[in-house]
């Protein structure tokens, strides 16, 4: 439970981002207001093609996205504390 009380849920995030690029973005946003980890980050909601409704991780991981479906997923950010969570999501 308190993992959960420090994750940050982020959606509709582009399919051709990863992790750097949500961690980027996220620092871009925030500044100097927040300058702790932003670790780990998860992605969830991936839309690949049918081949891979058995291996999901493996379409992921490939990059084999299903874009007629949806053309983002979501992403989840572990930070250092709550209060982190509540900074992040006011500025970002």
């Amino acid at each position: 439970k308190a993992r959960e009380a420090r994750t940050l849920f982020l959606g509709n995030v582009p399919l051709d981002w990863d992790d750097a690029k949500v961690r980027s973005a996220l620092r871009d946003a925030v500044g100097d207001k927040y300058t702790g980890k932003y670790k780990p980050i998860w992605f969830r909601s991936v839309p690949v093609k049918d081949k891979w409704m058995r291996q999901r991780k493996f379409g992921a991981i490939l990059r084999d996205f299903d874009e007629a479906t949806s053309d983002s997923k979501n992403a989840y950010v572990e930070l250092e504390s709550e209060e982190a969570v509540n900074i992040v999501r006011q500025l970002a």
